[in-house]
């Protein structure tokens, strides 16, 4: 038997890999490199039909030796190749096609259904307002608004995180405060902290300094908040095109267009202003020794107070 587990959550990846292996009959070893696993599948084993579990960093780079090892495998053992980085060639799809189990991020719907489980299983029920906020605060469902490390968030974070949270909420129950202090703010949701900002200005300031305060750099935070209110400033240039076409100029997905329709009512002269304020303080910060916190503190000061 041939079995590939691929997908882009290693968390299910394992989970699948886990579940092929759990058969009484089979002996199990695993490998991180083709060396032995040929021989291994191959052997005559005391213990138990042979199954290996090959772990594949990139099967691009040893596509040849993997559909050989496939075609190889003798019908007596059994062969699951766990890999987050499958190939797109015709051979590879075509095993893929017959022996594929895709473990893929989960989407929205999904992901509620798990954390949902994930909380019961730790008899720490959630209620519906928490629920959501955590879905939004953790952002998992949405990694096209994910910037630098937060795109590697997969399940095996998020069930630290609720391990954490129920932990914390035994007396209490799960709340906003809980939540805040164990899920860190997603770098990710630049368009929300660029619109809170100009909108909302003392939970953009709020959000800023939390995110600040949580790894990421002040550069890192102007160069999101800029990049966002020059795409705001073009759609603004633009306000005589409609959304769809403005959209598909701009490259911007449906979530982006949504967050920058409320710069359309405000000045371009407002916009220009932020944008100043924002390139001085990265100059300040290249060239300074001073205390780094201070500076960004008193550039988010400076916007909400425009």
């Amino acid at each position: 038997m041939v079995k590939i587990v691929y997908g882009t959550e290693p968390y299910r990846i394992d989970h699948e890999v886990r579940k092929l292996a759990e058969n009484t009959a089979y002996y199990v070893q695993v490998f991180d490199d083709m060396d032995g696993v040929k021989e291994f599948l191959q052997s005559i084993s005391f213990f138990g039909v042979p199954c290996a579990i090959y772990k594949v960093e990139d099967v691009k780079k040893e596509r040849k030796e993997l559909l050989y090892l496939m075609e190889e495998c003798p019908e007596s053992s059994c062969l699951i190749i766990r890999t987050e980085k499958p190939d797109n060639s015709k051979d590879w799809n075509a095993w893929k096609s017959k022996h594929g189990i895709c473990c893929d991020k989960l989407n929205g719907k999904s992901y509620q259904c798990w954390i949902q489980k994930a909380f019961q299983s730790l008899d720490c029920p959630i209620p519906e307002p928490m629920l959501q906020y955590f879905i939004d605060r953790s952002a998992y469902a949405y990694q096209e608004r994910r910037d630098g490390k937060d795109e590697t968030t997969d399940l095996y974070q998020i069930a630290i995180f609720i391990k954490q949270i129920a932990f914390a909420s035994m007396d209490t129950g799960v709340s906003k405060e809980t939540i805040d202090q164990v899920v860190p703010a997603a770098v990710g949701k630049s368009w929300e902290l660029a619109s809170k900002l100009l909108l909302d200005p003392m939970e953009g300031m709020k959000l800023a300094v939390e995110l600040f305060d949580h790894g990421n750099n002040s550069l890192k935070l102007y160069g999101l908040l800029l990049r966002n209110y020059r795409v705001a400033k073009k759609a603004l240039l633009l306000s005589d095109m409609k959304e769809n076409e403005i959209l598909k100029l701009l490259g911007l997905t449906e979530k982006q267009m949504r967050g920058i329709r409320a710069y359309r009512k405000l000045p371009e002269e407002r916009l220009d202003t932020v944008m100043s304020i924002l390139i001085e303080a990265m100059n300040r910060t290249k060239i300074s020794f001073g205390n780094e916190r201070n500076l960004f503190i008193q550039t988010m000061a400076k916007l909400i107070i425009l």
